[in-house]
């Protein structure tokens, strides 16, 4: 292809760096999406037109040019070529993007481009998500851990995979994000001292030893099994030539969030010993339930709410809650999504994997409402820990299809993410009339078929009805995120 020719021809190193700097810009700016100008010359006369630069684009250009390319080519990138190639970028991938769509089946059209397309890039233009997942993840691998049933040694597995506890390597992430966040090329990192009289794991060793986990060479982009995902693991890269550079701000900005989650679930989850994966899930989803709780407690006298108790081999969501005169069934579900499903153009057998998991959840719904007896019909709301942007519009529809048969009832069922929840919760304390349109709005379209898929999610509706400007649990009630490297630090 055109593309892979023009790559060919520009020093690997040089473009990457070109890259990440367009990327890091867009980080700053808090917009992934751009334009640029491409001047093209056509005999004496020069044609300009736009060129449409997303964070993800350059990111998967970043990707295509390790396969392509080497640091000892020709030519050096300059901010005009690299508009050049994404030009060359956006040719390639609509051609392949037409292709993939001709071969689908007509019913895993929308299923594989809505999943796909939103999971790819809806987060990057999202990315105070980032500092709410903190919170949630230090209130549960911290705060909550210690409460769980089992133990997964957290702090053990954090220091065998990094060489720090998992505190310690936390605050790391910190330093590692502001550094990857003020220049692109990190080859070469040093101290004042100042950081380390404010924090004492601040030297310039440890961060190097913390960016060292996500940092990957060529040899290991061109071999992994991720594709252009690969930068999710590794947003930073050594290059043939011995530099460092970020190329994914994003994706680093994530690693404060996420990074330690990751570590453990690859710990267990590549084991081959089928119980310790096992004990990771069961774990996970006891800590996701102890959080529930907590942001229940938050909004709700306790009277209010209980946690479904199971009895022999019954399967049975996890909470009902009674507020403003309705009754709400609720399955948690921390389970999530193939990496390999969140891109432009997934394999649809990938997402429809996923689906028998949801639909488990569907049946624990069901079961759970027919057994609360007389009363308001209860509404069934599944909830999942991972973002999945249309879930209730894309992939409620599907899971309910799919375990149909086994259901008494196929109404009133609600798919919705954690976030969407707690601040849905937060407008049922603060706001209960303007909760209940939402409510209202929600029934009504789940009850035409002929509603659309796009604009029903629980954070479209509550959008158009409600301004919520912060998330009083996440931002207020658990907000680790402004007093973890600093304790004094005022919320």
């Amino acid at each position: 292809m055109e593309l892979d020719r023009a790559l060919k021809s520009y020093k690997l190193d040089a473009l990457l760096l070109a890259i990440g700097t367009l990327i890091r810009s867009m980080f700053e700016r808090g917009s992934a999406v751009g334009q640029a100008i491409l001047e093209e010359r056509v005999a004496t006369f020069v044609r300009r037109g736009p060129v449409t630069m997303t964070a993800w684009h350059l990111s998967d250009l970043a990707y295509l040019a390790i396969q392509n390319t080497h640091d000892f080519a020709q030519h050096v990138a300059r901010p005009p070529d690299v508009v050049e190639l994404m030009n060359l970028f956006h040719e390639r991938d609509g051609k392949l993007g037409s292709q993939w769509l001709d071969a689908l089946a007509p019913e895993d059209k929308t299923l594989a481009f809505a999943v796909g397309f939103s999971q790819k890039e809806f987060w990057y233009q999202e990315l105070q998500r980032i500092r709410a997942e903190f919170n949630r993840q230090v209130e549960m691998l911290e705060v909550l851990a210690p409460r769980a049933s089992d133990n997964l040694r957290i702090d053990a597995v954090c220091q065998q995979a990094t060489g720090f506890d998992l505190r310690t390597f936390r605050k790391l992430l910190f330093a590692m994000y502001a550094i990857g966040g003020k220049k692109t090329d990190v080859t070469n990192l040093t101290s004042d001292g100042s950081a380390e009289r404010i924090e004492p794991s601040f030297t310039t060793a440890n961060v190097r030893k913390a960016m060292e986990y996500y940092t990957a060479d060529y040899q290991q982009l061109r071999k992994n099994a991720l594709g252009e995902n690969a930068f999710f693991a590794w947003p930073i890269v050594r290059t043939a030539s011995g530099r460092v550079v970020v190329v994914n701000e994003y994706f680093l900005a994530r690693k404060i969030s996420d990074g330690p989650y990751w570590i453990l679930r690859d710990h267990y989850m590549t084991r081959e010993d089928r119980s310790k994966q096992e004990a990771f899930v069961r774990q996970f989803g006891e800590l996701f339930d102890l959080y529930f709780e907590e942001l229940l407690s938050f909004y709700f006298p306790r009277q209010a709410f209980n946690r479904v108790v199971e009895q022999g081999n019954s399967r049975k969501a996890d909470w009902v809650l009674r507020h403003g005169g309705r009754v709400y069934v609720i399955e948690l579900k921390s389970s999530l999504l193939p990496l390999a499903a969140r891109k432009n153009y997934p394999d649809p057998a990938l997402i429809r994997a996923y689906l028998p998991k949801l639909a488990e959840g569907v049946i624990q719904l069901d079961q759970t409402a027919q057994a609360i007896g007389d009363g308001p019909t209860p509404l069934k709301i599944l909830v999942h820990y991972e973002p999945l942007f249309i879930s209730d519009g894309v992939l409620r529809p599907l899971a309910v299809d799919q375990c149909a048969s086994r259901l008494s009832s196929t109404e009133r069922i609600f798919f919705s993410d954690l976030e969407d929840i707690e601040n849905l919760f937060q407008l049922m304390h603060d706001a209960p009339t303007v909760a209940e349109v939402v409510i209202r709005e929600k029934m009504d379209m789940e009850s035409r078929p002929d509603a659309a898929a796009i604009g029903r999610e629980f954070r479209q509706v509550l959008q158009r009805h409600a301004e919520i400007k912060v998330n009083r649990f996440v931002h207020e009630r658990i907000n680790h995120y402004s007093t973890y490297v600093f304790p004094n630090h005022p919320a």
